[in-house]
């Protein structure tokens, strides 16, 4: 699994929470994440997941549905105390809100704005509790929006292909409505979504130890080079580079939460 943002000081200190059973159709997880101080911009990888995410500064609490990203964004965090974010599985906002998910794609709005009434509740809430009964309640406020709801199922089918062909195999599509289905549901096009989800598996791979080159022909790139070529128009960097400003900022925040004991 590849975090939203892996070069934020205190990506070293993520935490995450698997979701219950009953949302797993739903809810990849939820992460707590804490702020220390001034802090650069998060580099935001491109996903096929939206996100619910709560953010605290001294002055602030927002609350925001956010739409799949199609390339990296850097997001200003400096001042952040706390991040809180449910990852959806891909194909579930229309569930959740009842609108497409293109009109959400690279896009962030408040929750009152994508839930009325019910949004504005959840953003009153959420800043007089801890990280962990935040994660509780975001869950809770979930669980209410897809009861008795159907669960998407394109999260399996995009985990199990890598071609926009057997997507639509897989889907039972005609390459037309394939489009139309993806844009959506998703809120990315078929080739989009797929070049998406290929380079978090390389990215996850050589989170995990693996050479680059292994993680390239293990998540089904040609070779190292289409890897790099793809994280740098994806990604916006290589993914040496990537990897090495994650480690640089999970160290900085272990240095800086040592020095305040």
């Amino acid at each position: 699994m590849v975090r939203l943002d892996q070069g934020g000081r205190a990506a070293g200190e993520v935490q995450l929470h698997p979701p219950p059973p009953s949302l797993r159709d739903w809810v990849q997880h939820v992460s707590g994440q804490p702020g220390v101080g001034a802090q650069d911009p998060w580099r935001v990888v491109p996903v096929t997941s939206p996100h619910l995410i709560f953010s605290m500064t001294a002055g602030a609490a927002r609350c925001r549905l956010v739409g799949a990203r199609s390339t990296h964004a850097d997001i200003d965090v400096d001042g952040r105390l706390v991040t809180v974010a449910v990852r959806f599985q891909p194909g579930t906002l229309p569930g959740l809100t009842g609108i497409p998910a293109s009109e959400l794609t690279d896009r962030a709005v408040c929750v009152v704005d994508a839930f009325g009434g019910d949004g504005r509740r959840l953003l009153d809430a959420l800043p007089q509790l801890s990280a962990a009964a935040a994660v509780d309640r975001l869950l809770a406020f979930v669980a209410g929006r897809v009861r008795d709801r159907d669960a998407p199922h394109l999260v399996r089918a995009l985990s199990r292909v890598s071609r926009v062909d057997d997507l639509r195999c897989v889907l039972g599509s005609q390459p037309r409505a394939l489009h139309t289905r993806l844009i959506a549901e998703v809120g990315l096009a078929p080739k989009r979504a797929l070049r998406i989800e290929r380079l978090h598996l390389a990215l996850h791979r050589t989170g995990r130890g693996a050479p680059l080159a292994t993680a390239a022909l293990d998540s089904g790139y040609s070779d190292q080079a289409h890897l790099t070529r793809e994280a740098r128009s994806l990604l916006g960097e290589t993914p040496a580079t990537w990897q090495r400003r994650g480690q640089r900022a999970a160290d900085s925040f272990k240095n800086s939460s040592k020095s305040s004991e």
